[in-house]
């Protein structure tokens, strides 16, 4: 048994003050205990949205870059993540699906779960970064090609296009999430794709018409349908702080921190790319040549920090990272920390700094 020294833990969502035993397999024994010692015990971090990292494109990277990328992922503190690929070719997303059927498990700690879809059936106005040669309309025999390939996790789509509900319906029936996005949708369009099965909004303010008071959009569509998840960029430049602030003030039970990073370097931040893509680090986030915010170089500990410093309670925003995501993708066994249970834990230094990661008992990181 192990006694972490640690001055509180987020138990179950909620801060409980005092040390934590630990037993010699990793099951959480005790919490609560005195004397407490220094820092913060969290759940292991869950990514739902991320392109890439340290180096390797997941859309397009070999199993050997992405093996490593996986290794480096886990330094931030995150022990599950979602690879996300983003709109590509038909015989390339089958490709990156395959690769990632291959992979999924634990990576050197790290759970690789089944990607996550951004595309390609998404709206022609709002493509961000995505490509235009390679967006489609929905097809259901486009999507059944997709989904042969290997299993999916999640899918981003416009529910506005022609056909859009039918892929909603066809991708419930194969238990899989949908996330609404890039989508130029009204209100009462996103609201029919929750109310059908849609379970998120993918990166809240990007790549969807802004909430208006007399057009509230699928962002106003999604914060008026209960049990909708909010996903959010916040590194400071996709969405400003003071929308950060109201949505953790209002909704912070369904929001989900994701970092939509790309495949940069994370010491140098060199070569950093999109689907292939090249783009470049101006003014702290990846771009296009046009300026379009292409992804980020966030990471998911960096976002807990920068929600708190914007005066979001901690367990609000590391629960943002952990609980809220797990529940999106309807994961029990991720996201949290019980009694009783052998769950992936972080332990975070007085300032949230990432002061070690433990995964099925054994520190990785």
């Amino acid at each position: 048994m192990t006694r972490l020294g640690i001055g509180a833990a987020i138990v179950d969502g909620e801060i409980i003050r005092g040390d934590i035993d630990i037993s010699d397999d990793g099951v959480l024994i005790a919490v609560g205990l005195s004397p407490a010692g220094r820092g913060l015990a969290v759940p292991a971090f869950v990514d739902l949205q991320v392109n890439g990292f340290g180096g390797a494109d997941f859309t397009t990277a070999r199993q050997d870059q992405v093996i490593s990328a996986f290794m480096s992922i886990a330094g931030t503190g995150v022990t599950a993540a979602m690879p996300t690929i983003i709109t590509s070719s038909i015989p390339d997303t089958r490709a990156a699906i395959h690769k990632f059927s291959e992979l999924r498990g634990r990576l050197h700690g790290v759970r690789v779960l089944s990607p996550h879809l951004e595309g390609p059936f998404i709206a022609p106005g709002r493509l961000g970064a995505h490509s235009t040669q390679h967006r489609l309309d929905p097809s259901s025999l486009v999507l059944d090609g997709l989904l042969d390939a290997g299993p999916v996790g999640l899918v981003t789509l416009a529910p506005e296009l022609d056909g859009a509900h039918d892929l909603i319906a066809l991708l419930l029936k194969r238990d899989i999430r949908v996330a609404i996005g890039h989508s130029a949708s009204t209100a009462l369009e996103a609201s029919q794709a929750f109310e059908a099965g849609a379970c998120a909004l993918t990166h809240a303010f990007n790549a969807m018409p802004p909430i208006a008071g007399r057009a509230p959009g699928p962002l106003g569509a999604a914060l008026a349908h209960e049990g909708v998840s909010i996903m959010v960029i916040a590194d400071g430049i996709h969405v400003d702080s003071h929308n950060i602030q109201w949505l953790f003030g209002g909704f912070s039970r369904r929001m989900v921190l994701v970092t939509d990073a790309v495949a940069a370097d994370t010491v140098e931040l060199s070569s950093p790319s999109l689907g292939g893509a090249r783009v470049a680090i101006t003014a702290g986030a990846p771009r296009l040549g046009d300026g379009t915010l292409a992804g980020s170089v966030l990471t998911l500990d960096e976002a807990v920090r920068n929600v708190v410093n914007l005066g979001v309670p901690v367990e609000s925003a590391v629960n943002a990272a952990t609980r809220n995501p797990a529940r999106t993708i309807a994961r029990s066994d991720l996201g949290i920390l019980r009694v009783g249970r052998r769950d992936d834990l972080v332990m975070l230094d007085d300032d949230l700094q990432v002061a070690a990661v433990f995964a099925e008992g054994n520190q990785i990181a």
